[in-house]
């Protein structure tokens, strides 16, 4: 496994700069790329681990939703689509580059919505891959925690995010951007960690669906035979 302690010292550096701007070593780092393949790299183990898992989950009878999570999986596709569109609008180069603060923090909380929405239905349905993909989700975020803080967006004990309207207005831009615009930035992983929660829900539905119309083929022959 790649060894990526390198990472964990970028986050604690992130999260313990001041909430209004980076040092001068944490902006470098960001402007020359590092911060981006520390991201990618990180991202690229907690994908191949989620993958593996999600692979084992499928193959695993145990994995087909039952009837009560046909609807609550419905809910968690298009919760984590919504999150995945909130976490793409925030790479929208015109919103950086005119440095809107308003609408930025409009951004922000909208996606820190959608973000719980996902938390919650998440955990009303059994698909256990849709459980592994959402784990890789909370992980990211859990490890970014001290970063997010800095910009006031604080993880509680039950995984979901709160806003703080006034200190999110008052962080340095560049330290937001940082965190949102981007495919390995923080936001841009949480789109693609949406992404895999959405396919998950969507999956294991359909396989519930295959199912029940199997079954109820298969109950129909028997009941017309008697």
């Amino acid at each position: 496994m790649r060894d990526l302690s390198n990472i964990s010292g970028l986050i604690g550096s992130l999260g313990s700069s001041s909430s209004s701007s980076f040092n001068l070593l944490d902006y470098a780092q960001i402007k020359n790329g590092s911060y981006g393949k520390l991201m990618k790299a990180y991202y690229n183990e907690q994908k191949s681990a989620t993958k593996a898992n999600s692979k084992t989950e499928t193959d695993k009878s145990s994995n087909v939703a039952t009837d009560k999570d046909t609807t609550g999986l419905n809910k968690v596709q298009t919760e984590a689509t919504a999150l995945k569109d909130a976490a793409t609008a925030l790479q929208d180069k015109d919103l950086w580059k005119n440095a809107d603060t308003e609408k930025i923090t409009k951004a922000v909380k909208s996606f820190v919505t959608e973000y719980n929405d996902v938390i919650t239905n998440s955990a009303k349905v059994s698909a256990k891959d849709v459980t592994s993909a959402t784990n890789t989700m909370k992980s990211m975020t859990s490890t970014m925690s001290k970063a997010l803080s800095s910009i006031g967006i604080t993880v509680g004990s039950d995984n979901k995010l709160t806003v703080d309207e006034d200190k999110l207005k008052s962080a340095d831009i560049k330290t937001v951007k940082a965190m949102f615009d981007g495919a390995y930035t923080y936001g841009g992983q949480i789109a693609e960690d949406a992404s895999s929660v959405a396919s998950a829900a969507s999956r294991n539905s359909s396989l519930y669906t295959s199912n029940a119309t199997l079954q109820n083929a298969l109950g129909s022959i028997f009941s017309d035979g008697v």
